[in-house]
C-alpha cells in the first residue's frame, strides 16, 4: 500500500491490482470506500515548513546576507539586508562577494528594502539563477551584475532605477 500523511489523517491507498477473471454467473465485488489523498480537503493538507540543509551568512559592508537552502524543493535562496550600496567587488581581482563560492548553487536572490546598489559582478557567474527580487530602493545596478546567469530569464526593475551598467 502506499501512506500519504496529511494533517492528522493518515490515507493508505492500495496499489492497482490485475483483476482476477471471474465466473459468468458470479457477482462483481463490492467496492469499499475509503479515502483518499484527492478526496481530502485543502484544510487537510499540511504543508510542510522549509527543511533547511545548510544556513551560511555574514556581512558586507553595511549590508548583511544569507543563504539557505531547502531540503524540500532544492532551491538555494541568497537574501541581502541592510542600508546602504553593497561594496565594490571586481570579476578580474581577490574582491569577490563573499557569497561567490556558493554561485553554482544559488537559484533565488532576494535583495531587500534599503540596499541602494548591486554592484559589478555581484552575481556574476551563477548559473542556476532563475529568480530575483530587487526592491524600490535599489538605484543602481553596475556593469556584469548578473553576467553569466544563463538560467535567467527575466528580471523586474524597480521603479526608482537610475542606471544599469553594460551586460
Amino acid at each position: 500500500p502506499i501512506v500519504f500523511t496529511w494533517a492528522d489523517k493518515e490515507v493508505e491507498e492500495e496499489e492497482p491490482k490485475e483483476e482476477e477473471p471471474k465466473e459468468d454467473n458470479e457477482p462483481a465485488p463490492e467496492a469499499e470506500e475509503a479515502e483518499t489523498a484527492a478526496d481530502m480537503e485543502p484544510a487537510d493538507i499540511a504543508i510542510a515548513p522549509m527543511a533547511l540543509v545548510e544556513e551560511t551568512s555574514g556581512t558586507a559592508g553595511n549590508l548583511t546576507w544569507k543563504i539557505e537552502t531547502d531540503a524540500n524543493t532544492g532551491q538555494t535562496v541568497l537574501t541581502i539586508s541592510g542600508n546602504g550600496a553593497m561594496p565594490d567587488y571586481s570579476t578580474f581581482s581577490d574582491n569577490k562577494p563573499p557569497w561567490n563560492s556558493y554561485s553554482d548553487s544559488i537559484t533565488d536572490i532576494i535583495v531587500k528594502n534599503g540596499v541602494t546598489s548591486v554592484v559589478e559582478y555581484a552575481f556574476n557567474g551563477m548559473g542556476l539563477l532563475v529568480s530575483v527580487e530587487l526592491p524600490d530602493s535599489v538605484i543602481s545596478l553596475g556593469d556584469g551584475a548578473f553576467r553569466f546567469c544563463p538560467a535567467l530569464s527575466a528580471i523586474n526593475f524597480p521603479q526608482n532605477l537610475q542606471s544599469i551598467g553594460a551586460y
